[in-house]
Parts: C-alpha cells; sequence; structure tokens
C-alpha cells in the first residue's frame, strides 16, 4: 500500500513538472516579471458543411473610451456657452478669444429664453483653427460701457484703456511675439483691475476643424456603377454635396447643383460612424452614359468650411458585349 501511494506521490509530482496544472501566465524579461496581456475577446461564429466545420471570425472596433474634452468645438459650427453669473445681465457682451496666433473681438448672442446661453455664430468660429483658445466672455459694468477699447483708426490691433494707454497689440499675438495665453491673462487682469462692477469669464474652447474624407474610387469602365462613400468628422445629420462631373469643368466649390446638364450630383446625410468619426454616403452612380473622361469627384459641407476631391479615369469599353 506505501508502495503504491510512493508511485501516485511521483506521477502527481511528473504532472506538476510538465505544466498540466493551469496557472498564471508570467513573462519574465530582463529579471522583471508582469502579467502577460490578453487579447480583446473575438466573436466566433461556426458554419457545419458535410465535410468540415469552417470557423468564420469576426473582429468588432475595439474602440478606445473617449476622453470627454469640455467647451469642443467644430470649427463653422457655432458655440453655445451657459454663463455662471447668476442674475447678471449678459445681454450685453463681447467676448475675446486668444489662439496660436489668432486674437479677435466677437458678440456672443443670449438665447430669447435663457439669456445666461451665449452663442458665438459659425461666421466667426470658421476662422478658428485645430488648436486651443482662451476665451474672456466680458460684460459691461452697471452703466453699460467697457473699460477697454480698439477704437484707435490708426492703430486698430491696439487696445487701450480708457486713459488712451496702450494695454495690448493684437498683431503682437498674430505674428507669435506674445502668446495667445499671456495676452488672455493681460485682458483679464486689466479687466478685473477696473473695478467690482466688471465681470469676465474664462474658458477654454478646444477647436477642430472640419474635415471629409473620400474613399478611394478606383478607375472605372464605360457601363460600370460605383459607390462613392467616404468618413468625416460632421456631425451626424448634417448634409454634404456630392457632384462628379469631368475635371475639364471648372464649377464653383458651392451649390454646384444645376449648373451644367452633365453635371451628376446628389446630397447625403451624414450617420454616426465608429470611434471618433462619422460616415457618409452611399450614392451610387452610373457611367453607362458617360464619355470617356478624366473625372473629378468633389465633396463639400453646406454649413462648415470642409470640401475635398478626388480624380478618377473613366476609360472605354473595348467589349464586344457592351450590356452591362
Amino acid at each position: 500500500m506505501h508502495a503504491i501511494f510512493a508511485v501516485i506521490l511521483v506521477l502527481v509530482a511528473m504532472l506538476l513538472a510538465a505544466g498540466c496544472v493551469d496557472s498564471p501566465s508570467i513573462v519574465k524579461n530582463g529579471g522583471n516579471t508582469s502579467n502577460v496581456a490578453l487579447s480583446s475577446p473575438t466573436k466566433v461564429t461556426t458554419e457545419q458543411t458535410k465535410n468540415s466545420i469552417i470557423d468564420v471570425k469576426s473582429v468588432e472596433p475595439n474602440c478606445p473610451d473617449k476622453e470627454h474634452v469640455p467647451n469642443s468645438i467644430i470649427a463653422s459650427d457655432p458655440f453655445v456657452y451657459h454663463s455662471t453669473l447668476a442674475g447678471f445681465n449678459t445681454s450685453k457682451n463681447r467676448v475675446w478669444i486668444f489662439g496660436p496666433n489668432t486674437a479677435m473681438i466677437v458678440n456672443a448672442v443670449p438665447n430669447r429664453d435663457n439669456k445666461s446661453n451665449l452663442t458665438i455664430s459659425p461666421e466667426f468660429t470658421y476662422r478658428l483653427k485645430n488648436g486651443t483658445y482662451d476665451a474672456l466672455f466680458e460684460y459691461p459694468d452697471d452703466s453699460g460701457h467697457f473699460n477697454l477699447n480698439n477704437n484707435n483708426r490708426n492703430y486698430p490691433n491696439w487696445i487701450t484703456n480708457q486713459n488712451g494707454d496702450l494695454i495690448l497689440d493684437f498683431s503682437a499675438v498674430q505674428n507669435g511675439g506674445i502668446s495667445g495665453r499671456d495676452a488672455a491673462d493681460i485682458i483679464e487682469k486689466t479687466v478685473a483691475a477696473s473695478g467690482k462692477d466688471r465681470k469676465v469669464e474664462r474658458i477654454t474652447m478646444n477647436v477642430t476643424e472640419a474635415w471629409i474624407r473620400i474613399n478611394p474610387v478606383r478607375d472605372l469602365i464605360v457601363g460600370e456603377k460605383f459607390s462613392v462613400t467616404g468618413t468625416t468628422n460632421i456631425p451626424v445629420g448634417d448634409i454634404l454635396d456630392v457632384a462628379v462631373y469631368s475635371a475639364n469643368y471648372k464649377p464653383s466649390t458651392k451649390s454646384m447643383q444645376g449648373e451644367t446638364s452633365s453635371l451628376k450630383y446628389g446630397m447625403v446625410s451624414v450617420r454616426k460612424g465608429p470611434c471618433d468619426y462619422n460616415l457618409w454616403g452611399d450614392i451610387t452612380i452610373d457611367t453607362k452614359y458617360q464619355k470617356p473622361d478624366l473625372m473629378m469627384l468633389t465633396v463639400n459641407a453646406e454649413k462648415q468650411e470642409a470640401y475635398t476631391t478626388q480624380l478618377f479615369n473613366i476609360y472605354p469599353n473595348t467589349s464586344k458585349n457592351t450590356n452591362t
């Protein structure tokens, strides 16, 4: 009996040495140990046939969690800010915007129902490039007056105080002589020092320029059909205009519809896409009646300042059977 028990112990020890018992995997590298990184789970479906089993694997996009960035905006879209000054009249205001080589003063329009919601219109935001901006929402004193001025006809970029002293030169920011952050500090401190009844709120705006990308279109033969699709960061529901025409024709980048009878066009709505971009399309275009030519595909946004093009060829159909 003791002999049998000893044999069993030996067999168990051999199995442990051979690694037959599950245990956490460890990677050794240069004396350091770390847990093995596990890949994301993959969905597997199985299709059974008479002779074999075929494993079909489909991997879903593994998008990282997107960090929420406050006060984000796509250039050419309206920017809405909710003022935190309870009970303060925000109907009259001006907004100082400073960023990379950017310095400007704009107005924000109060919402009719809630004057704390202030909107900077697209006519101003379209001028902003990719980057981070400091925005100062300034409100006048109890008499409705601002302490700083930029009304010098000879020096339109000068910001002066009530005494005519130079406080800031916008051209210095625009030329890179002073950073946007430092310029915002100067204005904020000057306004704060001018009196307790003068109010200013400072925020950071994160701006991304609108973009549109076209999925590649291959060269075609007369009679073929093709789909136009792509990606964009433009918001869901916005409209894009799509046009296809001879590269020798030069329409305007806006309102291309109806400019020529040979122009092919359509409108598509942006829809939700994976991760950090959205999708647009698809429009199916038939080249059956198109002459061989170098073609231009254009896509432009109706609201944003976003526009892109792609060239492709349509070659003659040299086959005997012209049916498609």
